[in-house]
């Protein structure tokens, strides 16, 4: 087998092995699974007509259905064939850490230098690896996440 079709197999044979609440196979569906229940969430405050929220519409039913031209099921059809293709290509270059033991060692000595760090400051309280842990899975995500967007 050559390099272009390893590489676009490999993500197909490993998505049968991964488990679902895997990072590679979170970063699939939840983006998904977060549009369809964010976006039925509000078609249906719009369709069951709340007063509350009836006050703060923009444009009327009736306009909305002068000035759109498209379908529901159009939009719904659109929009399920983009995540379909979404999944499709993100299963292609989805692969594993070449090495998963040694990915585990590099992320435990980044856990021991953020440790470290904090040892001279915390070490009285004994927070140090609680820090060093609070600062590598939600700091540096978070500020990378920020940096992103």
């Amino acid at each position: 087998m050559n390099a272009t079709s390893n590489f676009l197999t490999s993500g197909l044979y490993t998505f049968a092995d991964k488990d679902p609440l895997s990072d590679e196979i979170l970063v699939l569906w939840v983006p998904i699974a977060s549009y369809w229940i964010y976006a039925s969430f509000w078609h249906l405050i719009m369709i069951s007509k709340i007063p509350y929220f009836e006050q703060y519409r923009i444009h009327t039913i009736s306009e909305m259905e002068k000035r759109n031209r498209v379908s529901l099921p159009r939009v719904l059809s659109m929009v399920a064939l983009q995540q379909v293709i979404q999944v499709a290509l993100g299963l292609l270059v989805l692969s594993p850490p070449a090495d998963p033991v040694r990915y585990a060692i590099e992320q435990e000595a980044s856990l021991r230098w953020w440790t470290g760090l904090f040892l001279s400051g915390t070490h009285r309280l004994g927070l140090s690896f609680s820090l060093a842990k609070l600062v590598y899975w939600i700091g540096i995500p978070a500020i990378q996440f920020l940096g992103a967007m």
